[in-house]
């Protein structure tokens, strides 16, 4: 009759208190992958546009050289027929020695307006879904957004370049936190370029 007993204790099943228990350590652990996921997401979204400005930036500088020519790269924050979101980068040739600094229809992009020759030498590249284009500051003081539509950063033949910094935002991130930013950086005469992660400088 012991015997029987001691069986029939190891069969019980689990109390609803070890249930809830167990449920709720579940809860906690995917909520936890979830927002680790969910950070991990943003943080590849930004490497990837980061790393993709840089690379079309470096293509300028390396036509620019090999080809004896001036190029610039294009950065669109909006699409000129619908004004949505929409911000993408490409290379344009535009006119050696050739700069004005008022409005052009020729080349309506930032403080100095270039002349194109040849635009798009590039297929544009939109920025990964969800990142921002926030703003570029082109030289020391001109801090251009969304509203110019677009902005133009200049290679020149002799490989010096416009200075330029990018910054980049995930939709989802804080635009008030600047450890939530992403700049790439673009130093002048050199065009050397550099990418510095979690800083709006």
């Amino acid at each position: 009759m012991a015997a029987k007993m001691t069986i029939l204790r190891a069969r019980r099943g689990f109390s609803l208190l070890e249930l809830l228990a167990v449920v709720a350590i579940v809860g906690i652990l995917s909520a936890t992958s979830v927002g680790i996921y969910a950070g991990y997401a943003r943080d590849r979204r930004i490497t990837a546009a980061a790393s993709m400005v840089n690379s079309v930036l470096m293509t300028a500088r390396s036509q620019a050289i090999s080809a004896n020519k001036w190029y610039t790269v294009v950065f669109q924050f909006r699409d000129p027929l619908t004004g949505a979101d929409s911000p993408s980068v490409w290379i344009d040739e535009v006119l050696a020695n050739y700069t004005q600094p008022g409005p052009s229809s020729d080349a309506p992009f930032g403080p100095t307006y270039y002349r194109r020759v040849t635009p798009r030498v590039t297929t544009p590249q939109p920025l990964p879904e969800g990142v921002q284009l926030t703003d570029i500051v082109v030289g020391t003081t001109n801090t251009l957004t969304a509203a110019n539509g677009h902005v133009a950063v200049v290679f020149k033949a002799d490989g010096t370049s416009d200075y330029a910094s990018v910054h980049l935002l995930d939709a989802a991130s804080d635009p008030v936190d600047d450890s939530k930013y992403t700049t790439v950086k673009l130093y002048s005469p050199t065009a050397k370029s550099k990418i510095f992660p979690n800083e709006r400088k």
